[in-house]
């Protein structure tokens, strides 16, 4: 029997473990490089990944959870 996925009002997977909030902006590092990205976290996917969405273009990226550092 397939297990149906819940998800909560902003899309997010629920029961899905995330330390950043939805709307706080980040820091995106891959490779060890800083990447110039102006993004904030838009929802939390059920694989412990973050799916950013960059402030002026309204488009989307995935990062996992190593990648992302909030911002104060």
């Amino acid at each position: 029997m397939l297990s149906t996925l819940r998800y909560d009002i902003d899309g997010s997977a629920i029961g899905a473990h995330h330390d950043i909030p939805v709307g706080t902006p980040v820091r995106v590092t891959r490779g060890g490089v800083v990447q110039a990205w102006d993004v904030v976290v838009f929802r939390h996917d059920r694989n412990g990944t973050y799916r950013l969405r960059f402030v002026e273009a309204g488009t989307y990226v995935t990062a996992h959870a190593d990648e992302v550092e909030a911002l104060a």
